[in-house]
């Protein structure tokens, strides 16, 4: 599986989409440094767990535009993927480097984030820039 950006991840909010174009490098270069060995992947765990937290506090920020909308599935989502990090790194911090870690995080991680993309996130955006209304949108991908 290779993990690179696909425009078919666009949601077409501009903010959104440089940052989820970020994300995807992050994780990229994570399993490469995974892959290679490189002494520097518990830096690229803790950068990468600090960009999805700064990308998260973005949308939701955006979702605080629109209070008359139930956004809490969508959160739910976001927490998820901090517990799923946060669970990484501590794997990573007792176990140290592994295949099946790099397995783990380019199975879950990676198809989460996808899947987060192309389904929730898209639905919000459309929601922010006004194409459909909150009540023709289910925001629980």
């Amino acid at each position: 599986m290779t993990i690179e950006w696909n425009d078919s991840y666009m949601v077409g909010l501009d903010i959104l989409d440089s940052q989820h174009k970020e994300l995807v490098e992050r994780i990229r270069v994570l399993l490469e440094a995974m892959r290679q060995g490189r002494g520097d992947v518990a830096t690229i765990l803790g950068v990468l767990e600090g960009y999805a937290i700064e990308h998260f506090d973005t949308e939701e920020r955006l979702m605080s535009s629109k209070p008359e909308i139930d956004f809490s599935k969508h959160k739910e989502q976001h927490y998820f993927f901090r517990r799923a990090m946060t669970n990484l790194m501590d794997k990573y911090s007792s176990r140290g480097e592994s295949a099946k870690l790099a397995l783990n995080l380019q199975q879950n991680l990676w198809q989460w984030l996808g899947s987060h993309m192309m389904i929730t996130d898209k639905k919000f955006a459309k929601i922010l820039r006004g194409k459909e209304s909150a009540q023709m949108i289910q925001l629980s991908a």
